[in-house]
């Protein structure tokens, strides 16, 4: 398991919102995750007391933050810094992907 995907398993069990442009798509507690082929399903145990899954592409990183976890799905991330790998990559254009060039916030509520 990468330092990345362990970050997951520290908010396990715990209430989280996940937020993407502003906006939350998924609330509940924490369940479980699991790979599957390049996604990450995301388990939920929602405020109805259902289980409702969250499939998301696996990111580029997973950071720690002060609110929860940030998915990185940025360009820049992935080009790693490094400037003529970002310029050939925004020059292949948009996906249709909402999850292009963005990030998911995963906020563990206090």
């Amino acid at each position: 398991m990468t330092p990345q995907i362990q970050r997951l398993t520290d908010i396990l069990q715990e209430d989280v919102k996940c937020i993407l442009h502003n906006r939350v798509v998924r609330r509940g507690k924490f369940l479980i995750f699991n790979l599957k082929k390049l996604n990450l399903v995301l388990t939920f145990l929602t405020p109805k007391n259902q289980n409702k899954t969250y499939e998301v592409p696996y990111p580029y990183d997973i950071v720690k933050t002060k609110e929860g976890l940030m998915l990185d799905y940025r360009l820049r991330t992935l080009a790693l810094g490094n400037e003529d790998k970002l310029q050939l990559l925004e020059e292949l254009g948009e996906s249709d992907s909402r999850f292009f060039d963005t990030t998911l916030n995963i906020n563990v509520n206090s």
